[in-house]
């Protein structure tokens, strides 16, 4: 008999965090240049076939008119209070939500479904690493043929990490948010360990 799912453990387990804590940090005179930490946040969710417009109206008519910093565009990351929307295609977006559960933010977009979207549940099928220092930037181009001088800080865009399908967000001059799919990202860290060893690598607690 199949087990109940009210009883199924649907508890969500890093991918990465064994990884993160075994390996030794490879860290050159004069220290780090770049760190990698693991993110949790609370849900993410794939949406496809809506333009920005109408990913914002879908949102204004569920909950009142959403105040977006940016408005959401091609190439950006816009903020709705707790919500992220990310463009990683043509009418196609990640959305996160660092408070929300995974049930609750496929609720708040129901809207979007109305609007003819369709919005995919990924939190546990997600794994978003943070890059930091001055080393950030360099460690990624070795990989990711993304233009990522030119990427503003907000900017974010799918591509490819070697041979990770990625999105990339940059936070700020020398920090980004690497979004991987689970199955893939203790290879990912490994890769990124490797490749890090020229620029001086280690984990961030």
């Amino acid at each position: 008999m199949a087990e109940s799912s009210e009883h199924r453990d649907v508890t969500r387990r890093s991918a990465v965090a064994a990884r993160l804590a075994a390996f030794e940090a490879r860290i050159p005179w004069p220290g780090p240049q770049v760190t990698i930490r693991e993110r949790r946040p609370g849900a993410v969710a794939a949406v496809h076939g809506v333009s920005a417009e109408g990913l914002s109206a879908a949102l204004a008519a569920a909950e009142g008119e959403p105040e977006w910093s940016p408005a959401p565009g091609s190439g950006q990351a816009a903020e709705c209070g707790p919500l992220t929307a990310m463009w990683t295609g043509p009418d196609q977006w990640l959305l996160v939500d660092a408070t929300a559960t995974p049930d609750a933010l496929v609720e708040r977009l129901a809207a979007v479904e109305s609007a003819g979207g369709a919005v995919f549940d990924v939190s546990h099928a997600r794994v978003c690493l943070r890059l930091r220092g001055p080393a950030a930037e360099p460690l990624l181009a070795t990989g990711c043929p993304l233009d990522l001088e030119a990427m503003p800080v907000g900017g974010c865009g799918a591509s490819v990490l070697g041979p990770f399908t990625v999105v990339v967000r940059r936070l700020g001059q020398e920090s980004f948010d690497l979004w991987v799919a689970r199955s893939y990202a203790l290879a990912c860290v490994e890769w990124l360990e490797h490749e890090g060893e020229a620029f001086g690598i280690a984990p961030e607690w």
